[in-house]
């Protein structure tokens, strides 16, 4: 009666450590699926805002690129999404990403600010803030390792 009672404590903890590391694994898999989810979609939006672009201007013998008026509210709504991925962001990256993240969508809201109340000084640097997005996603998320053939490193 003891072997049996035994047997049954052990295969009842063990049904619940199993649940439990299964629950614990599920939310680190969400977790980090909300973390990508945002860098994605930060990425995205901040990429639209650099290089959207709708008509060609010569101008001093060059021919530019430019922003066509036409799409000046896309760009506007695409700077929007920017701000509200990076600030999702601040909330869902690692402890060692806030600080730099915060100031990133700082430097964003402010520049975005300055564009948007016509404040003629506006820094917009999204370029910038591009390169900090990507740099903190590669030391948040990380990246597959590359496997050169053994030949090639040579």
């Amino acid at each position: 009666m003891d072997a049996a009672l035994i047997g049954a404590a052990a295969a009842l903890l063990g049904s619940v450590l199993t649940t439990l590391m299964q629950h614990r694994h599920e939310r680190e898999g969400w977790q980090r699926d909300r973390q990508q989810a945002a860098y994605d979609g930060a990425l995205r939006h901040l990429l639209k805002v650099a290089h959207r672009r709708g008509e060609l201007v010569a101008k001093t013998g060059r021919v530019l690129s430019v922003l066509a008026k036409d799409q000046v509210p896309q760009m506007f709504d695409d700077l929007i999404e920017a701000q509200f991925w990076l600030r999702s962001l601040v909330s869902s990256c690692g402890p060692s990403q806030v600080a730099r993240l915060s100031q990133a969508a700082d430097s964003l809201d402010a520049g975005a600010f300055s564009l948007t109340h016509d404040q003629g000084d506006a820094k917009l640097d999204v370029l910038a803030t591009i390169k900090i997005v990507t740099e903190c996603a590669r030391e948040d998320i990380g990246r597959l390792p590359v496997q050169l053939p053994r030949n090639a490193a040579a």
